[in-house]
């Protein structure tokens, strides 16, 4: 089985990037999770979800030309980041997901939402320890 690193380390954003664009706490935290395999925060996936739009606001905020600016942060996050843009599923997917694997495929996040405090889901919450059961009744 692939290591974190090994899956996700080296191909969306390089150590010398998050380094940068992270701050320290959050950094530290996701380089432990990739180099030794611990288990990743979810107030740290959301702090770094947090920073990352932070950017794109302070440059925002600052531009002559709202428009133009914005489209062009979009055309360079497409262009550095393109092979990690998903598109979606296809039929054969899908297929394979429901009806041999089990999954649900809820199309819309409203639909997915109605079912975070199905029991399954509350208890993976509470294993992961990043969410606890009564965390998750608040986000709905």
């Amino acid at each position: 089985m692939a290591t974190v690193k090994e899956q996700f380390g080296s191909l969306v954003f390089d150590d010398r990037v998050m380094k940068a664009s992270l701050g320290s706490k959050v950094y530290a935290s996701l380089k432990k999770t990739i180099d030794e395999g611990k288990a990743l925060d979810l107030t740290v996936v959301n702090a770094a979800a947090a920073e990352s739009l932070k950017i794109y606001a302070d440059r925002l905020e600052g531009a002559a030309d709202f428009e133009n600016t914005l489209h062009e942060m979009i055309k360079k996050t497409i262009k550095d980041h393109k092979r990690i843009i998903f598109n979606g599923y296809d039929d054969a997917w899908i297929k394979e997901a429901t009806e041999v694997r089990g999954l649900c495929n809820y199309r819309t996040t409203a639909d997915g939402m109605s079912h975070l405090l199905d029991e399954k889901n509350v208890k993976m919450f509470e294993l992961a320890k990043g969410i606890l059961a009564d965390r998750a009744e608040v986000r709905i």
